[in-house]
């Protein structure tokens, strides 16, 4: 465990052992819910990490790099997962963490059947079937952007290294921010649709089949 997690740990135990003595005294209700949520934001802080600026720092250094030299074409990943799901997820997901479930960094030249930016969970639906063969594969646009694929890929990611499970989700929520303003920002109905585009991400493996795609990257043909 990193020193600022004992750190953030120690100072959430002595502020609860503080509201557990005052309650057995004579503070009021009130009193005891200004200390509880003095308790929250202990538990919420993130030790000053600049999140923002830490995804910035990682993305053209880090995360793109090992994306690029790990992704798998989707069309392989998708074949490998339906011959032996079980077998192929363990010797070619990836996870930062024991928690997480397994996670796929794929690759694609695949043509777009449809893009839906009208919805909040916005997504490109790509021309190739998803592990199930009944659905699409689709890439994800948002705004609103499912799971934490592209997180729990990055093996420098690590949840020891943060202050605590909050810090941790920010990890995913600034990756998803970075997307949504620097990866997905251009993308309408009007200059993708029947075109190819090649991309690089990452999905959460779904035992029922749905493959969806958070990317990195994204470029169109230039026809």
């Amino acid at each position: 465990m990193s020193k600022n997690k004992v750190l953030g740990l120690l100072a959430l135990l002595v502020i609860f052992v503080v509201v557990a003595v005052a309650t057995s005294v004579t503070l009021s209700p009130q009193e005891i819910a200004e200390m509880k949520n003095k308790a929250r934001a202990v538990a919420n802080s993130d030790d000053g990490k600049d999140m923002k600026g830490y995804i910035a720092d990682i993305w053209s250094s880090k995360l793109v790099p090992e994306f690029d030299a790990k992704a798998i074409p989707i069309q392989q990943v998708i074949a490998g997962l339906k011959e032996d799901p079980d077998g192929y997820a363990q010797k070619h997901g990836v996870r930062n963490n024991d928690f997480s479930p397994m996670n796929f960094i794929v690759k694609g030249k695949v043509k777009v059947k449809e893009v839906n930016t009208k919805s909040k969970a916005g997504k490109i639906v790509l021309d190739i079937k998803d592990v199930s063969g009944k659905k699409d594969a689709v890439i994800q646009i948002g705004p609103v952007i499912q799971k934490s694929a592209i997180r729990d890929s990055l093996s420098f990611i690590d949840f020891n290294d943060f202050v605590n499970q909050i810090e941790f989700a920010k990890v995913s929520k600034e990756i998803k921010n970075y997307i949504r303003q620097n990866v997905v920002n251009n993308i309408t109905e009007n200059n993708l649709v029947g075109k190819e585009i090649e991309f690089e991400g990452a999905f959460t493996y779904d035992k029922g089949g749905k493959v969806l795609i958070t990317p990195i990257k994204i470029s169109v043909e230039d026809k």
